[in-house]
C-alpha cells in the first residue's frame, strides 16, 4: 500500500512506498522541500480528501467567512499568493486532482481577492491551454531517444511512456514507443545475424 501525503506549502498530492518514509525531496510545484512522512502519518490523509474537487457550497462558503479563514486553509493561503493569475487557472481548471481542498479553497479565494476582469480570466485559460498545447507537442530530446534505443528492458520504456502520457507530453510518449520499435528491431537483427553469421 503507498504512503499519500502532500506538501504542507501548497498542497500539491504526492504518493510514495513505505519503504520511502522518511526520504527527502522538492516539491514539483513550489519548490518546498517535502519528506514521505511514516505508515502512521498517512493516516491523516482522509479518504475523502482524495481527489474529490470541492463543491460549489464549500467554494462559497469561504466568500461568507468575512476575512476568517480556517487554519487548515492559511498555510496554502500563503502559498498560493505566489502563483500567477494563469497558474492559479491551471491549478483550478487542469490539476484539481493535484490538490487538497483546502490547497483549492486557498486558490478560489486568492483569484476571488485580485478582482480580476472576464478578459483577465480568459488570458489566463488562453496562457494555460497555449502551456498544455506546447508540452504536448514537445519533442523528445536526442539524449532520451538514444536511451530509448538502446534500453533492452521494454517494461522501463513503457513506464517511462506511461509517466509522459499522463503528464501530457503526448509527442514524446509517441516518441518513446517509436524508438522502443526501432530498438527492439535493432536487437532482433543482432540475433538474427549471429545466428545466420
Amino acid at each position: 500500500m503507498k504512503v499519500r501525503f502532500s506538501c504542507n506549502d501548497c498542497g500539491t498530492r504526492y504518493t510514495a512506498f513505505p519503504e520511502q518514509a522518511g526520504k527527502k525531496g522538492t516539491c514539483k510545484n513550489c519548490g518546498s522541500e517535502i519528506v514521505v512522512p511514516t505508515q502512521e502519518t498517512n493516516r491523516n490523509f482522509n479518504k475523502s480528501d482524495a481527489g474529490v474537487p470541492l463543491s460549489s457550497t464549500e467554494t462559497y462558503t469561504s466568500k461568507k467567512t468575512k476575512g476568517y479563514v480556517s487554519s487548515t486553509v492559511l498555510p496554502f493561503a500563503e502559498a498560493m499568493v505566489r502563483h500567477s493569475d494563469a497558474e492559479l487557472v491551471e491549478i483550478l481548471t487542469q490539476r484539481r486532482d493535484d490538490y487538497q481542498p483546502d490547497a483549492l479553497a486557498a486558490a478560489e479565494m486568492e483569484l476571488e481577492k485580485r478582482n480580476l476582469t472576464t478578459e483577465q480570466v480568459q488570458q489566463a485559460k488562453q496562457s494555460v491551454e497555449l502551456k498544455i498545447q506546447q508540452r504536448a507537442n514537445e519533442p523528445l530530446g536526442a539524449g532520451w531517444k538514444l536511451l530509448i534505443f538502446l534500453t533492452v528492458p521494454i517494461i522501463i520504456n513503457l513506464l517511462i511512456a506511461g509517466t509522459l502520457k499522463a503528464d501530457g507530453y503526448v509527442r514524446k510518449f509517441k516518441e518513446v514507443w517509436q524508438w522502443t520499435f526501432y530498438g527492439f528491431g535493432f536487437y532482433l537483427s543482432l540475433v538474427l545475424l549471429t545466428r545466420l553469421g
